[in-house]
C-alpha cells in the first residue's frame, strides 16, 4: 500500500506544481503578481534554494556548488528571486548527466552597475536554435536525459519576467552542445539604503577609523571591540565611502569585499587615483583566494581577513597602534 501512496503523493505534487506555474504565468500576464522588494542578504536566499535543489542533485550524484556565505545585500523580492534561481538550477540539474557538476557563482559588472549570478553546468548543452526558443511560452527543449519528464514550458518564461520586467535586470544564455550551459541573470543596483554612523572614542585623543560594512552584525562586533581605541565612522556604501575619503582623513580603513552598491576594488581604485595613502584591512565572508582574485595590487592593503575571525581582525588593528 505504501508504494502506491508515495506514487500518488508524487503525482499530486507534480500536478500542483504545474497548476501553480500556470497560475503564476497568468498573474504575470495580467500584471497582478505581488512584488515586494527589500534589501536582503544573498546568503539567506542561497541557503533556502540549496535545501530545495540539493535532493535533486543528490539523486543524480551531481556536485552542486553554491557560494558558502556571501556578505552581499541585494534589493530584490526574496520569494520571486528564489523562484527564478530554483527554476534555473533545477533545469541545470535535469540537463546534466549523473556525476556532473552545477555551479552558482556571482560577479560584479562595473559597467552595468549590476551583480551577475551565473548558473553553469557540464550537461548536454543546447543548439542555437534551441536557445532562441527558451523563453517562448509552452515550449520545451528536448532532454535526452529525462525523455519522460514533461512540464509546462513556462518556468523560464516566468523567470525572464521576474528578472527583466519586475527587477529591471537581464537574463541570457551561453551554451555548447555536449559541453554545457551557463545561464546569467543580472540584478541592477536600483536602490540604496545608505547609512553613515559616528561612534566617538572614550579617549580624549584617538585615531580615526572608517568602517565600510553593510552587515549590522559585524558593524556591532567591530565597533564594540575598536571604539575604545578609535573615533569610528561607519557607512554601508561604496559611493558614500568615496565621499567621506574625499572630505576627511582617516588613520585606518576596514573595507568589506561585497557592499550594497559594488565591490571594494572601487574604493581602492578611488584611493589610488586620489593618491590617498591609508592602511586598508579587507574583510569578507568569502574564501581568501576568491577575494584576492578580484583585488588589484594596492599599496594601501595591509591584510585580507575572513569575517569569521572578527576578533583577530580587531586584535591586529588595535595592536598596530603600538607598532
Amino acid at each position: 500500500m505504501r508504494p502506491y501512496i508515495e506514487k500518488i503523493s508524487i503525482a499530486g505534487n507534480n500536478l500542483l506544481n504545474l497548476v501553480n506555474t500556470i497560475l503564476d504565468f497568468a498573474k504575470l500576464e495580467a500584471g497582478k503578481i505581488s512584488y515586494h522588494p527589500k534589501v536582503t542578504f544573498l546568503s539567506e536566499i542561497v541557503r533556502e534554494i540549496f535545501v530545495i535543489t540539493a535532493p535533486l542533485a543528490e539523486a543524480k550524484k551531481i556536485t552542486l556548488q553554491l557560494p558558502a556565505d556571501i556578505s552581499l545585500a541585494l534589493y530584490v523580492d526574496v520569494q520571486l528571486i528564489k523562484q527564478a534561481l530554483i527554476n534555473i538550477l533545477s533545469n541545470a540539474i535535469k540537463f546534466t548527466p549523473e556525476h556532473g557538476r552545477v555551479t552558482l557563482s556571482i560577479q560584479f559588472d562595473k559597467e552595468k552597475n549590476s551583480y551577475v549570478l551565473s548558473v553553469s553546468d557540464n550537461g548536454v548543452g543546447m543548439s542555437y536554435e534551441s536557445i532562441t526558443k527558451l523563453f517562448t511560452p509552452f515550449t520545451q527543449i528536448d532532454n535526452p536525459l529525462q525523455a519522460g519528464s514533461k512540464g509546462t514550458g513556462l518556468g523560464l518564461v516566468i523567470t525572464k519576467r521576474i528578472i527583466e520586467d519586475l527587477h529591471g535586470g537581464k537574463i541570457w544564455v551561453e551554451s555548447t552542445l555536449n559541453v554545457g550551459t551557463v545561464f546569467h541573470i543580472s540584478i541592477p543596483i536600483l536602490h540604496e539604503t545608505v547609512k553613515v554612523e559616528l561612534f566617538a572614542s572614550q579617549k580624549s585623543e584617538s585615531q580615526r577609523l572608517l568602517i565600510v560594512e553593510d552587515s549590522e552584525e559585524y558593524v556591532h562586533i567591530l565597533v564594540d571591540k575598536l571604539q575604545p581605541y578609535f573615533d569610528i565612522t561607519v557607512t554601508n556604501s561604496i559611493n558614500k565611502a568615496k565621499e567621506l575619503l574625499e572630505t576627511n582623513s582617516y588613520d585606518k580603513i576596514i573595507l568589506d569585499f561585497f557592499l550594497i552598491d559594488g565591490i571594494s576594488s572601487e574604493v581602492l581604485y578611488f584611493m589610488e587615483g586620489k593618491k590617498i595613502q591609508t592602511p586598508v584591512y579587507i574583510i569578507s565572508a568569502e574564501d581568501d583566494f576568491k577575494i584576492v582574485e578580484h583585488l588589484q595590487e594596492s599599496s594601501n592593503i595591509v591584510g585580507v581577513f575572513n569575517k569569521k575571525n572578527a576578533t583577530l581582525i580587531c586584535d591586529v588593528i588595535s595592536e598596530s597602534l603600538n607598532a
